[in-house]
């Protein structure tokens, strides 16, 4: 079974309560993570910062890119030139979203 890695803003500000399998509630706020019991007794804090990150960019996928063109990407070509056909899910690293609402 895969590990899950979720992100985490370490430098966020807000608010957010979070009970875990084992009935343990985290409390995230101001950049710090509140750790709670099950019956709701304060155990400890710690510092976003040092829990696990990922690396991420923001995705854009073909439907809301701006070189999407009927199912068609625009850019991205075959061996021999013709645009490639894609998805509404699929992405690529030079997805640049589109600015109208079509």
């Amino acid at each position: 079974m895969a590990k899950e890695q979720r992100l985490i803003d370490a430098n966020g500000s807000y608010t957010l309560n979070e009970i875990n399998k084992t009935g343990h509630s985290l409390a995230f706020g101001g950049g710090f993570i509140d750790v709670y019991d099950p019956k709701g007794k304060y155990l400890c804090q710690f510092w976003a910062g040092d829990a696990p990150t990922v690396d991420a960019v923001p995705v854009v996928y073909c439907k809301d890119c701006a070189r999407y063109k009927k199912g068609y990407c625009t850019i991205r070509k075959d061996s021999w030139g013709a645009t490639l056909r894609v998805g509404q899910h699929d992405y690529c690293s030079d997805g640049e979203r589109r600015t109208d609402n079509g």
